[in-house]
C-alpha cells in the first residue's frame, strides 16, 4: 500500500463504528499531517480529483480534512498556523485543484466543500498570492457555459464576497462593477438556464445589500453609479419576466424552475423599489404594474377541472396520512407529537410542505379544497386515517385567516356542528386518540376564521367545555395522553381568537387546564413543558386571584405545580422563558394578601435552592440555581408595597449575600449581582435597619463589602458586568448614607475597574455611572474628583482618573446601543464640553483614523491584524466629533429619498439638499445667522428623541457659542460641518 493509500485508509477509518480503530486513526492522521503537511494536503486533494475513484462520502471527508488543516499549516496569516508552512509549488496546485472542484464537479456537496476551503484560503492569499482568483472564476463561468460551471462560479463569488471583499475594493477597487456587469451579463444571455439566472439573482441579492448601505450615498459618484446600475438592472430584469411570461401562457404546464425564477426576480424588484422608488418615471411604474398583472391573470387561470381537482385533494390527503411508524411513535411518546405539532421538529415531514401549500393557497383553491374535505366528512371514510388527513388538510386552510371565512359565503356552523357530532357520538370512548387530538387542534383555527363582525363566545365556550371535560376524565386508554396534550397546545389558540375572550369561562375552566396540566406532567420533557407553562400562563390569565381557588390535587396548589413544571428541566432556556412569564403574570397587579399567599410557598422553595448549592464544597453553577435566582428577581419587582415587605426581605438578602460572597463562578456572580440590584431598588431602608444576627454586622457594611467584590479587578467582566449597575443604585439610593470619603473610594475603584473591563456591556454599565454623575450632580464635582484620582494604565505609568476614564468612554460611546443609554451618554458628554474646562481640553485622544497609504490593496482579514493609526486631538473635540457622528447616524439610514440625484429633471428640492449645495458649507458666523433666526420653542432635551436632542445641543452650542464652539467647529471636516448645518437649518 503507497503513502496516499494509507492516508486515505485513515481517513476512512475515522468513520469507523469502532471506536477503537477510530480513535487509533485519528492519532495516525494528526501524526502524519505535523510531521509532513504538504504531503498531506497534497494526497488529500489528489483523492478529491475528477479521475479519483473514491466515493462521494470519503472525497467529503478529505475536504473536511483539509479545511482542518489549512489553517494549522497554509501560513503564518492564520492565527491558529503552528507549520510548517505548506510549499509554494503544492499551494498552486491546491489552489488550482479547488477551484477546477468548486466550478466543475456534478456534487453539490463537492463544491460546496471546495468553495468553503477557497474562502478560508483567499482571506490570507488574496490578493497578494492569489491576485487572479476573481478573474479565474468569472472565466471558468463564461468560457465554459454548462450549468454546473456557472452555478458553481457564483456560488464562490457569492462566499467570497461577504468575508472578502472590502468596501475599498467594491467601490473603488473596481470589484463592485465587475460584479454588477457579470451578473448582468448572465441575466441578459437567452442560452442560459433558469438554474444559472436563479444563482445570479441569489449573488445578486447578496451585492445589493451593499447597494443600500449607508457607504452607498456617502459619495456623488456612488450614488450616481447605483442609480445607474438600478437603472440597467430593472430593465433586465423586466425583460426576463416579459419573457417568462410569454414562455407560460403559449405552454401546456410550467416548470418549477421557471417558478423559481420568477420568484428571485420578484424578491430583487422587491428590494429594489422598496429602497429605490423615486428612480423610476410613472411611466416605467405603469409598464412594470400592466406586466405583474398579466403575470396575477395567468396565475390563477384554472387548470384543473372539477375531477383533476378532486383527485389532487385526494392525493393530498393520501401523502398527509400518518405513516405506521410515526402513529406508533407518537402513541408510545405523546412529547413526539408535541414536539410536531408545535413546528419545533428539527425534521421537515411531508406534512409541513403540504401545510405550506395549503397556507398559501388563492381563496378560491382554498375554498375549493376545503369543500370537498367537508363533503368527505359528512359522507364518511372508509378509516379514521383517512379522516383524520382530511381534517389536516382543512387545518392547513385555515392557518390562512382570510382564505375561508363566513365573509366569503364559506357557511362553518354546519362543519363546526359535523365536527361537534364526531367527538359527542356515542362510541366518542373508541374514537383513536390522533383524531380526537386533530379534532382538537381544528376547532380554534375554525373559529379564528370566523368574521370579527360575529360573536362566537357561546359556541366557544361550549367547544372548550366539552374539550376539558374529556381531558379530564383520566388516562382511560393507550395514547390518551395526545389528546391532554393537543388540549393544553390549543389553549394557547384559543387565547388568541379575536372574536372569543377567554376571561369569561371562569373558574371551572381554570380547574380543568390546571388538572389536565397535573395529568400530563409526570411525563413531559422537553417540548411538552413549555406547553404546560404557557397553558398555565393562560388559566392564570383568566384571574390571577381565583386561580388559588382551582382544586387540582390534595395540597397542590398552582405555585406548587408551577414549581414542578418550571425545575423539571430548568436547562431548558425555554421553559425558563416562560417560567418567566408565566410568574410574571400570576403576580401582575395583585394584591399584598395574595402576594404575601404566593412568597409563603415560593420564596422558601427557591431560597431552599441556593441554600443547597451553598452546601456543596465548591459553589458551583446550576440550572437550577440560574432559575431561581431569576424567579426571585420578578418576586422582588412584583411587591405591591414601594418595599419589599419586611420578612420577605429578611428571607433572601442573607442567602444571597452568602452566595456572592462565596462563589467565583462568573455566570452565578452575573445573576446574583443582577438580582442584588433589584433587592437594592426602593429597599434602602431595610438594608439600613439590618443587622446580622450572628454577626452583628449592619446591612450597609455588608451591602458596601458586596459591591467591593463586584469591583474587585480580581472578577472577570462576564462576572461583574451588572458592578456598574450597582454603584449608580448605591449612589441614588444611599447618597445619603455615604460620607465623602467612601464616594470618592467607591468611584475611584469604578474607575479601576472600568480601566482593565474589556467586554462591552460590563464597559456600557460601568461608563453609565459617569452619565449619571454628570446628569444627577454637577458636573464639574465629577471633573474634579476624577482629576484627583491616580490610576495606573496598561504600561504601568501613572495617570489621572480623567484621562483613563475619557478614552474608554468614547471608544464605547462609538458601539453603545440601545435609546435611553445613547440618550444618556449624549446630554453627558454634552454637558462635558458645555463646561468649557481647560482639564478636559488638555487631554488628547484618538481622532481620525489614519487610512493606509501603502500600495497592497487590504483585505478585510489582513486589516484586522495590522495596527491602526490615528490623528490626536482633544477631549472636547472628540466630544463633538462623536455627537457630529451619531447624528449622522441618525439622519443618514437608507431611504428612498437618499438615492434621488441632486439635478433631477423636476426641480423638487422639498428636502433641501439642493438649498445646501447652493449655499456651499457656512462658516460658523453664516451657520449661526440661519440658526439664530429660527424662533422656534423647543422642549427639554430630555424629552426628545436621539436626533431632537442632538440638534437641539447643536444649536444651542452655535447661537451661544458653548464652550468656544466655533473654535471647535472650524476644526471639523467639510462632511461634519454639513452634517450640522443640513440637519440644524432644515430641522
Amino acid at each position: 500500500m503507497n503513502k496516499e493509500e494509507n492516508l486515505i485508509e485513515l481517513v476512512i477509518s475515522q468513520n469507523s463504528a469502532d471506536n477503537n480503530l477510530r480513535v487509533h486513526a485519528e492519532l495516525e492522521f494528526n501524526r502524519t499531517a505535523g510531521e509532513n503537511p504538504t504531503r498531506t494536503v497534497y494526497e488529500l486533494i489528489r483523492a478529491c480529483a475528477h479521475d479519483s475513484s473514491h466515493p462521494i462520502d470519503v472525497k467529503q471527508s478529505c475536504l473536511l480534512h483539509l479545511k482542518r488543516l489549512v489553517p494549522k499549516f497554509w501560513s503564518a496569516g492564520f492565527q491558529l498556523f503552528i507549520g510548517p508552512p505548506i510549499e509554494q509549488e503544492t499551494k498552486a496546485f491546491i489552489r488550482e485543484s479547488l477551484l477546477l472542484l468548486a466550478t466543475s464537479s456534478t456534487s453539490s456537496k463537492i463544491r460546496s466543500g471546495s468553495s468553503y476551503v477557497i474562502v478560508q484560503i483567499a482571506a490570507v492569499d488574496f490578493p497578494d498570492e492569489w491576485p487572479d482568483l476573481l478573474e479565474k472564476i468569472y472565466t471558468r463561468a463564461t468560457e465554459n457555459q454548462s450549468v454546473v460551471s456557472v452555478v458553481g462560479s457564483l456560488s464562490v463569488l457569492n462566499d467570497l464576497f461577504d468575508d472578502l471583499i472590502s468596501e475599498s475594493q467594491f467601490w473603488e477597487g473596481g470589484v463592485g462593477n465587475k460584479l454588477i456587469s457579470f451578473v448582468g451579463y448572465l441575466l441578459q444571455q437567452p442560452g442560459m438556464s433558469p438554474e444559472i439566472k436563479i444563482s445570479a439573482l441569489r449573488l445578486h441579492l447578496t451585492v445589493l445589500d451593499t447597494l443600500l448601505s449607508p457607504e452607498a450615498h456617502e459619495l456623488e459618484e456612488r450614488k450616481r453609479s447605483v442609480a445607474s446600475h438600478v437603472k440597467f438592472l430593472s430593465e433586465v430584469l423586466l425583460s426576463l419576466v416579459k419573457d417568462l411570461i410569454n414562455l407560460s401562457s403559449s405552454s401546456i404546464s410550467v416548470e418549477l424552475v421557471q417558478l423559481s425564477l420568477r420568484s428571485y426576480l420578484y424578491q430583487v424588484f422587491t428590494k429594489i423599489l422598496n429602497s429605490f422608488r423615486k428612480q423610476f418615471l410613472s411611466c416605467e411604474i405603469s409598464d412594470l404594474i400592466h406586466v405583474l398583472n398579466e403575470d396575477i391573470s395567468l396565475g390563477s387561470k384554472v387548470t384543473l377541472d372539477s375531477a383533476q381537482f378532486e383527485k389532487f385533494t385526494v392525493a393530498l390527503s393520501m401523502c398527509a396520512q400518518y405513516p405506521k411508524v410515526t402513529m406508533h411513535d407518537y402513541t408510545e411518546d405523546f412529547n413526539l407529537f408535541v414536539t410536531s405539532e408545535t413546528g419545533l421538529s428539527s425534521q421537515t415531514t411531508i406534512r409541513d410542505s403540504i401545510k405550506e401549500l395549503l397556507s398559501e393557497l388563492n381563496e378560491r383553491d382554498a375554498v375549493a379544497i376545503f369543500q370537498l374535505t367537508k363533503l368527505y366528512l359528512s359522507q364518511g371514510l372508509e378509516s379514521w386515517i383517512e379522516l383524520e388527513a382530511m381534517l389536516f388538510l382543512s387545518e392547513g386552510l385555515f392557518l390562512d385567516q382570510d382564505s375561508i371565512t363566513s365573509d366569503n359565503g364559506v357557511s362553518l356552523t354546519p362543519y363546526l356542528e359535523s365536527l361537534y357530532s364526531l367527538i359527542l357520538s356515542s362510541n366518542s370512548i373508541e374514537i383513536p386518540p390522533l383524531l380526537m387530538a386533530r379534532v382538537i387542534l381544528l376547532v380554534p383555527r375554525v373559529f379564528g376564521n370566523f368574521s370579527k363582525h360575529n360573536s362566537a363566545d357561546s359556541l366557544c365556550a361550549s367547544w372548550l367545555e366539552k374539550i376539558f371535560d374529556i381531558c379530564t376524565k383520566g388516562l382511560v386508554k393507550k395514547g390518551d395522553e395526545l389528546i391532554l396534550a393537543s388540549a393544553l397546545i390549543s389553549v394557547t389558540l384559543w387565547k388568541s381568537l379575536d372574536n372569543f375572550d377567554l376571561k369569561k369561562m371562569g373558574l371551572k375552566l381554570q380547574s380543568s387546564i390546571m388538572e389536565t396540566c397535573y395529568l400530563l406532567l409526570d411525563d413531559s420533557d422537553e417540548d411538552t413543558l413549555p406547553i404546560i407553562l404557557e397553558a398555565i400562563s393562560a388559566a392564570i390569565s383568566i384571574d390571577n386571584v381565583t386561580i388559588f381557588k382551582c382544586e387540582i390535587e390534595e395540597n397542590l396548589s398552582v405555585v406548587d405545580l408551577f414549581l414542578r413544571v418550571s425545575f423539571k428541566d430548568p436547562a431548558n432556556i425555554q421553559v425558563t422563558i416562560d417560567s418567566s412569564e408565566c410568574l410574571q403574570v400570576l403576580l401582575s397587579n395583585i394584591g399584598l394578601e395574595t402576594f404575601l399567599g404566593v412568597c409563603q410557598k415560593l420564596v422558601p422553595f427557591l431560597v431552599e435552592v441556593i441554600r443547597t448549592t451553598l452546601s456543596q464544597n465548591c459553589v458551583q453553577y446550576t440550572p437550577q440555581l440560574d432559575l431561581a435566582l431569576e424567579l426571585l428577581g420578578y418576586v422582588i419587582e412584583a411587591s405591591p408595597c414601594p418595599k419589599l415587605p419586611k420578612d420577605i426581605f429578611h428571607y433572601i438578602f442573607p442567602v444571597l449575600r452568602d452566595l456572592i460572597l462565596k462563589a467565583s463562578d462568573d455566570q452565578i456572580l452575573q445573576s446574583a449581582g443582577e438580582l442584588f440590584n433589584k433587592l437594592m431598588q426602593n429597599n434602602e431602608s431595610l438594608f439600613i435597619k439590618y443587622s446580622d444576627p450572628d454577626t452583628g454586622q449592619s446591612g450597609l457594611d455588608i451591602l458596601l463589602h458586596i459591591a467591593s467584590k463586584f469591583l474587585s479587578l480580581n472578577l472577570s467582566d462576564q462576572a461583574a458586568m451588572n458592578c456598574g449597575l450597582i454603584v449608580i443604585t448605591i449612589f441614588e439610593r444611599f447618597q445619603t448614607c455615604l460620607n465623602s470619603d467612601f464616594f470618592f473610594q467607591l468611584l475611584e475603584a469604578t474607575v479601576r475597574r472600568v480601566a482593565i473591563a474589556k467586554e462591552v456591556l460590563t464597559v456600557e454599565n460601568l461608563i453609565l455611572v459617569f452619565c449619571n454623575l454628570a446628569l444627577n450632580t454637577a458636573t464639574h464635582l465629577m471633573i474634579d474628583a476624577l482629576i484627583s484620582m491616580q490610576i495606573s494604565d496598561s504600561s504601568g505609568n501613572l495617570q489621572d482618573g480623567l484621562r483613563t476614564v475619557l478614552p474608554i468612554w468614547f471608544e464605547s460611546f462609538e458601539v453603545t446601543r440601545g435609546v435611553e443609554k445613547i440618550q444618556k451618554n449624549i446630554l453627558a458628554l454634552g454637558r462635558i464640553f458645555s463646561l468649557g474646562d481647560p482639564r478636559v481640553e488638555s487631554i488628547k485622544v484618538n481622532g481620525d483614523l489614519i487610512p493606509y497609504d501603502g500600495d497592497l490593496i487590504i483585505t478585510r482579514s489582513m486589516a484586522k491584524s495590522m495596527p491602526q493609526k490615528f490623528t490626536r486631538i482633544s477631549a472636547s473635540q472628540k466630544i463633538l466629533k462623536l455627537l457630529v457622528s451619531e447624528l449622522r447616524f441618525q439622519s443618514l439610514q437608507p431611504d428612498s429619498d437618499d438615492y434621488v440625484l441632486h439635478n433631477s429633471d423636476d426641480g423638487d428640492d422639498e428636502d433641501g439638499w439642493e438649498d445646501m449645495d447652493g449655499m456651499g458649507i457656512p462658516n460658523y458666523d453664516k451657520l449661526k445667522s440661519y440658526v439664530d433666526s429660527d424662533e422656534e420653542e423647543h422642549d427639554q432635551m430630555s424629552d426628545k428623541g436621539i436626533k431632537d436632542t442632538l440638534v437641539q445641543f447643536f444649536k444651542e452650542c452655535i447661537t451661544k457659542n458653548v464652550a468656544n464652539f466655533q473654535f471647535y467647529y472650524e476644526m471639523l471636516d467639510d462632511d461634519e460641518k454639513a452634517a450640522i448645518s443640513e440637519n440644524v437649518i432644515f430641522a
